[in-house]
């Protein structure tokens, strides 16, 4: 189909990793990295920023660093959905490692997700942790969201679609190596160190995954051995300090690929001596073919997608077997006929025919989602306009309700314009990230600078998803909408203008990532009381009738065209004898069911098309138009309006015609385009504009069989066909978000609960107040994938318990918290013992998040509940497995003046709850207190829950 995945569905590739760039050289994520780098700019995220805030490093041609926060919370997921955003990253491919970044994952604007399995996180391993029950329940909720399950082994592959119940697309893509790297490092070629000892090297993180009761029975038993490490150790406890004190055993500490290609040279043998059992077995170590790359032979424990290859990879379960196996193949390492076997078989487990497989796949995938109907989501969708002075205009308010009624979507209606208190005079941007995407409503002016709110503002701008914006009367200020599409970053504009002038209004050059569809001005009215107005034909006592009026100088020949008309007809008419009602001054105005009842009055009815030819860009041809408004139109545009008119033709259709079809009201026009909805003598009569037709045109409009045929037929096409109906309008619409959307699931579940009514008088009535605030009375339907318990859970968390909540107010040491809970010490964190907001962050609703680095022991956190209160528990949740094997107390006491008294002293391993609930036990202050640490130096808390009993006594 000729679709081209790079080019046509995604701008850039996000990697959400674990890792650190700079020291993890040539990681199976560098290797994609900068295969990905090739064809689009990459963004490798990693989470390492020790404040709230993201910020991005570039350190290769089309890569950037982007420094995560340390805390996967909501707030952070802004701030990096943001950073990315302003970094130009409009349709990512999610290459998806570190799940924890579930809140971007889950809000980010991407449209292809790609999780990349390099860790059976289901299967539970003999001794070490990684299959974290933390790590497993947002696994599974991720692998719900992702288009495309990438393994590097079928064990793992097994895994994640049996135990973790993915039901996508899956691709098998074996950990490889850089065969041309290795190649040239020249580390196949073997030399042996000067005293023909044989080496057998370890490369690689240092680390609980390594057997070290083996390794060090190996080392004993083959005295004459080396045995070289090299990697990062993160090893206490394990035996490690043992092994390398034995005198064959040499550390190299962490080495660039150059090193590890020098050591490589040197060594005959390279190990895989990893611990035994399900989870290493269904594994591929990214060494076993850079081992290969080298040259060498391999002795591994047994893992089942290295079995096929034994020409290559020889197994042993125990330190008898691996030294046996050691013996027998070190002899290959220089033998050049086996070499260049491994030299061949590496070559073919590159990483240039792995990502030229992934690339096939990305192909069919585009190609079989561009080819399919992509519709079916119900989408939330808000949608911005102005209440103030439009929604009073029938046909801005049909308009807007076609949305809600046709589009099929969840449509948030959200008055936007003027100045919203606690909207505008706060620093908080409102967060629309729940939304599938925004409109902007062509009632929202975004010719005038400050129409939108400043708040709502910020918060688009800031809205990483689809920013759609409906215009109208774009010859008014042009250069004023312009900017405020730059200041958005709006990326669809539906535009009157034709798509022939777009360029000339707006260039290319100045907005390519900028969509620009087709609309009109109007449809037809839906209003079925215009149905009460229409008159036969023949009874129409009114032969022409029109209300026009004369608009400044500035909107040019095509304002002046609907002034004219009626003066002219007018006159032309009445030696005619024919009774017309016709009118050009603005005082003779007709409005709301008036309207319709004069125009169902009238046997025919006069129209231009609409619209002005003349872009104002500046305001400055208005201003002049003021300036000199008792000149006569003629001077006025010999002077000022020469260079502007019709350098852009618009000729739009005018709503009032679709409403004069409604009302079977034949239509006399000026000849025109109307934007390709009505043709001459089919829909309507032509008007030349010099009037050399006109009696003509009176001959028409005295036969009443020819405008019966007339009005029916353009009844039939226009009005009838649904084709210029509000419902094809919101149909068009949802289509082209769909398309847009490309059938992604909706980013959130929304729900909603009416809570006021009003039924005309000025009291309003509260509706259901405790069902409401329980969020039970719903647009949506509970029970399927959201149920009551979960939306109870959430409003509780809203005002139940006491949960510590972000907030600084540096001066005093003091973060605000609910309920009027605040943190009144902890321990220093980084260099700003003062600087609260980097303690305390929101995690989840309800729950919150403290990162206390580099801080000498214990570290601590004291909570000031605000008053003395009856509690029922005290919930710790750490964060992730960094806080592995941590040592803690908590102590409570219930005023400044009473001692401590201890309620728990834990020696966690893994997430801990302290053992609850306890009898309610009346408190005013809580310390958390760590004392010791099983891996980094810093604490990470998911929550800390206070609940206050609900009654004591």
């Amino acid at each position: 189909m000729g679709i081209d995945f790079w080019e046509n569905e995604i701008d850039s590739v996000v990697m959400l990793t674990w890792s650190d760039w700079k020291t993890e050289p040539r990681s199976n994520r560098y290797h994609y990295a900068t295969r990905f780098a090739q064809r689009v700019p990459v963004f490798f995220v990693q989470p390492d920023s020790p404040s709230s805030k993201t910020w991005l490093e570039k350190i290769a041609p089309n890569i950037t660093l982007v420094h995560a926060p340390m805390i996967y919370d909501v707030r952070a997921a802004k701030s990096l959905a943001s950073a990315l955003y302003q970094a130009g990253c409009r349709k990512p491919m999610l290459w998806i490692y570190n799940i924890f970044f579930e809140e971007y994952i889950h809000r980010s604007n991407a449209l292809v997700r790609v999780l990349h399995a390099t860790e059976d996180y289901f299967t539970k391993p003999e001794g070490w942790a990684v299959a974290d029950p933390s790590i497993r329940a947002p696994l599974i909720r991720v692998l719900a969201d992702v288009d495309l399950l990438v393994a590097v082994s079928q064990g793992v592959l097994d895994s994640y679609v049996g135990a973790g119940g993915y039901k996508g697309t899956t691709l098998l893509l074996e950990n490889g190596c850089d065969s041309k790297f290795w190649l040239e490092s020249g580390a196949y070629r073997f030399d042996a160190p000067p005293d023909d000892r044989p080496v057998a090297l370890f490369q690689g993180g240092i680390n609980k995954r390594l057997d070290f009761p083996l390794l060090i029975a190996l080392a004993k038993r083959l005295p004459e051995w080396r045995f070289w490490f090299c990697g990062n150790e993160n090893a206490q406890d394990t035996g490690w300090d043992e092994l390398r004190s034995l005198p064959n055993v040499r550390y190299f500490g962490t080495q660039s690929v150059e090193g590890i290609a020098f050591l490589a040279r040197k060594s005959s043998v390279g190990l895989i001596p990893f611990q035994q059992d399900e989870l290493i077995r269904r594994s591929l170590p990214l060494k076993a073919y850079e081992y290969v790359a080298c040259g060498m032979p391999v002795v591994s424990v047994p893992i089942d997608a290295l079995a096929a290859r034994d020409d290559l990879f020889s197994f042993a379960t125990d330190a008898e077997s691996f030294a046996r196996k050691l013996e027998e193949v070190r002899t290959s390492r220089s033998d050049d006929a086996a070499v260049e076997r491994r030299l061949a078989a590496a070559a073919f487990e590159c990483y240039e025919n792995r990502f030229t497989l992934l690339n096939e796949t990305l192909q069919r995938y585009a190609e079989k989602r561009a080819g399919r109907q992509v519709f079916g989501y119900r989408y939330n969708v808000l949608v911005l306009y102005d209440d103030l002075y439009s929604t009073h205009v029938r046909a801005i308010t049909e308009h807007l309700e076609a949305f809600q009624r046709y589009s099929g979507h969840q449509i948030t209606f959200l008055a936007a314009t003027g100045t919203i208190l606690g909207v505008d005079d706060v620093d908080d941007t409102i967060d629309f990230g729940m939304f599938d995407a925004i409109v902007v409503h062509y009632s929202v002016r975004v010719s005038i600078e400050d129409h939108l709110s400043k708040g709502i503002a910020r918060a688009v701008a800031a809205y990483d998803g689809p920013k759609i914006l409906y215009i109208q009367d774009e010859y008014e200020n042009t250069e004023i909408a312009r900017r405020w599409i730059e200041r958005l970053k709006l990326d669809t504009i539906f535009t009157v203008v034709p798509l022939g002038e777009v360029e000339k209004v707006y260039p290319r050059q100045r907005f390519p990532d900028v969509d620009f569809q087709p609309t009109l001005t109007g449809y037809v009215p839906e209003d079925v009381s215009i149905d009460d107005y229409v008159m036969p034909l023949a009874e129409r006592p009114i032969a022409i009738g029109y209300r026009g009026r004369r608009l400044p100088h500035h909107y040019g020949i095509l304002g002046q065209e609907k002034y004219e008309i009626g003066i002219e007809v007018r006159k032309r008419a009445a030696p005619h004898g024919l009774p017309v009602n016709i009118e050009v001054d603005d005082s003779k105005r007709i409005y709301g069911r008036g309207w319709y009842r004069f125009l169902g009055s009238c046997r025919t009815t006069l129209g231009t098309e609409s619209g002005s030819n003349i872009f104002d860009d500046d305001g400055e041809l208005k201003r002049l138009s003021m300036l000199y408004s008792s000149w006569d139109f003629a001077t006025f545009a010999e002077k000022y309006l020469g260079a502007h008119e019709g350098k852009v033709r618009m000729n739009q259709i005018s709503p009032k015609i679709f409403e004069a079809i409604r009302l079977r009201t034949a239509l006399i026009l000026f000849e025109g385009e109307y934007s390709g909805v009505v043709q001459p003598d089919v829909h309507y009569i032509p008007l030349k504009r010099d009037y050399s037709n006109f009696d003509e045109v009176v001959r028409k409009v005295r036969d009443v069989g020819y405008l019966e045929e007339l009005t029916d037929r353009a009844y039939r096409e226009i009005f009838e066909s649904g084709r210029w109906s509000y419902r094809a309008f919101a149909e068009d619409f949802s289509r082209y978000l769909s398309r847009r959307l490309l059938g992604r699931p909706p980013r959130a579940f929304v729900v909603s609960a009416p809570v006021i009514s009003f039924h005309g008088g000025k009291s309003p009535t509260t509706l259901w107040p405790e069902v409401a605030v329980h969020g039970l009375a719903s647009d949506q339907v509970l029970g399927v994938t959201t149920k009551r318990a979960d939306v109870r859970a959430a409003v509780a968390g809203l005002e139940g318990p006491i949960h510590i909540v972000s907030g600084s107010e540096p001066s005093t040491n003091r973060a605000r918290a609910q309920d009027g809970a605040f943190i009144a010490a902890a321990t220093p964190s980084h260099p700003r013992p003062n600087d609260m907001d980097s303690i305390l962050r929101p995690f989840v609703p309800g729950g919150y998040a403290a990162a206390l680095d580099h801080a000498p022991l214990p570290h601590f956190v004291e909570i000031d509940l605000g008053a003395l209160r009856a509690v029922n528990f005290i919930k710790i949740e750490w964060f992730d497995d960094v806080n592995r094997g941590i040592d803690y107390f908590i102590d409570v006491r219930s005023s400044d003046e009473e001692s401590w008294e201890r309620i728990a002293d834990v020696e966690a391993n893994g997430m801990i709850e302290p053992p609850y609930p306890m009898q309610p036990i009346w408190i005013r202050h809580v310390r958390l207190t760590v004392t010791k640490f099983g891996g980094q130096q810093r604490m990470l808390i998911r929550r800390i829950e206070i609940e206050e009993a609900a009654h004591t006594e």
